[in-house]
């Protein structure tokens, strides 16, 4: 038998023990959570850019990398509006006054080191981190689709003529 100090104390024991266990769960699903997320970034086809409010790259990932050409060393010390041209009638005048509950999107031009131009499309919206707004970037490659349009163009062109002189 314990006396009810010996017990109060053991009991307190308990409970610190059972709150120790159900916090060690709870860092393990947030671990887990955290290494889902980092795998869905990094393998996604799309190149993702993380900036700040004024367009500084914070964060990328290796999707990014492959496609601009660019170690990430020097991707972060770069703007996003320095790889590709930003269209300031959808974006407006401020990248800060993006609203947090929109989705812009716009097609672009995204400046390589292989090649010339790469057209892509542009998503971007406000995602908090940590407490702070920033922006993420997602650059689609759009390269095949404007081929298939050229083509499209070309063979309604080629139609088109036929008809007007056979």
């Amino acid at each position: 038998s314990f006396d009810p100090d010996a017990l109060a104390i053991l009991s307190g024991i308990g409970s610190l023990a059972g709150t120790a266990i159900q916090d060690a769960r709870l860092f393990d699903q947030l671990q887990n959570a955290h290494q889902r997320y980092r795998d869905l970034y990094n393998n996604s086809i799309d190149a993702i850019f993380i900036t700040d409010g004024t367009g500084k790259i914070l964060e990328t990932n290796h999707p990014a990398l492959d496609f601009t050409g660019l170690p990430q060393y020097e991707l972060l010390q770069k703007f996003i509006s320095e790889i590709h041209q930003m269209d300031t009638e959808i974006l407006g005048g401020k990248l800060e006054s993006i609203d947090p509950k929109d989705t812009l999107s716009y097609e672009s031009e995204l400046i390589t080191q292989s090649e010339p131009k790469v057209p892509i499309q542009v998503h971007v919206h406000m995602i908090q981190i940590a407490g702070l707004y920033h922006l993420q970037w997602t650059f689609r490659d759009i390269t095949e689709r404007k081929e298939l349009d050229q083509l499209r163009d070309d063979l309604l062109s080629m139609v088109y003529h036929d008809l007007r002189s056979p």
